[in-house]
């Protein structure tokens, strides 16, 4: 009778694992962008890194869209900064396998304009706010979207007035930014602690590479006519891993090397360099898709009470 306990116990554990949250499959690791040149500027791109294809999503609903950020639940957001009513954000949502845009973009908000610079630069932070910076002010803004608050989170000093893109660094969980470096007229990498960047106060703080002062980021120079083209415009991070994908308008996405600053390849059918391509900013999203499979230690312990089961039902029927 013991055994015959013991083995349906271990069955009735293994169903319940099973029954449980499935497994996590494989990660699709996905940049969305703007376009430019033969990618019109007013649609929006899905590049698959996988497969190193570009997905044309459908029109934005503006004609010149910027500032491309994603939100867990895979909403887009982006922005006219000129439009007539001012900074005018707007959202679209995607369809189940990331495919197309669902339905009309709408107008979430005409933001705060007066005393700020113009806004060239969005990401979704950890607390599901969105974080903007720009160029004509050295500032960090906040917009809640779910109460409607809009807020300036950090005022940075020293570097000069141009920041054009920010994303949050997965591993450190700094919120990493492309700007022009103090006393010079090239852009890099620059990054602010976490708690800084998403602090309800306007807190200051003193320009800091991406990676400290003595990283490869304090001596890289991105400017009009680098490697990125007249304009370094796009950042993204792979929220699983770290790695960094930069763009300048127009000119393609890149693999960037975080540590060594290196630009690496050209992310296929994403341009040629020669500003005919995507790059208009940059959004990173990764989706886990359920595979509904079992965890092996599920599998051995299902195996396990099964087989107890068959044995003692043998046993039974010997006697």
């Amino acid at each position: 009778m013991r055994r015959l306990s013991a083995a349906i116990a271990m069955v009735t554990l293994a169903l319940a694992a099973i029954s449980g949250p499935a497994v996590a499959g494989p990660f699709l690791k996905e940049i969305f962008s703007l376009g430019g040149g033969a990618f019109p500027q007013e649609n929006i791109y899905r590049v698959d890194l996988s497969t190193s294809t570009v997905t044309n999503l459908g029109w934005s609903g503006i004609g010149f869209p910027t500032n491309l950020a994603m939100s867990p639940d895979r909403t887009l957001y982006y922005m006219n900064p000129f439009d007539s009513g001012g900074h005018a954000l707007y959202k679209a949502t995607l369809n189940p396998t990331n495919t197309a845009l669902v339905g009309a973009p709408t107008l979430v908000k005409n933001l705060p304009t007066a005393g700020l610079g113009i806004i060239d630069g969005m990401t979704v932070g950890p607390d599901g706010m969105l974080y903007m910076t720009g160029y004509g002010k050295s500032q960090i803004y906040r917009y809640d979207i779910a109460g409607d608050v809009f807020s300036t989170t950090v005022t940075l000093t020293g570097g000069g007035e141009f920041r054009s893109d920010l994303a949050f660094d997965p591993l450190s969980g700094n919120l990493v930014g492309l700007g022009i470096e103090p006393g010079s007229t090239d852009r890099t990498l620059f990054e602010i602690p976490i708690a800084i960047a998403t602090s309800a106060a306007n807190e200051t703080y003193a320009w800091s590479y991406f990676g400290g002062g003595s990283s490869a980021w304090s001596t890289k120079k991105l400017d009009i006519g680098s490697e990125l083209g007249g304009n370094p415009d796009g950042l993204a991070f792979d929220p699983t891993n770290g790695d960094l994908y930069m763009s300048g308008d127009g000119t393609g996405i890149y693999a960037y090397g975080r540590t060594t600053a290196v630009r690496g390849a050209l992310i296929p059918g994403t341009g040629d360099g020669s500003l005919n391509g995507l790059g208009f900013d940059l959004a990173f999203q990764t989706r886990e898709e359920a595979l509904g499979v079992p965890l092996p230690g599920t599998l051995a312990l299902l195996l396990s009470g099964l087989g107890l089961l068959a044995m003692r039902r043998r046993s039974a029927a010997t006697h």
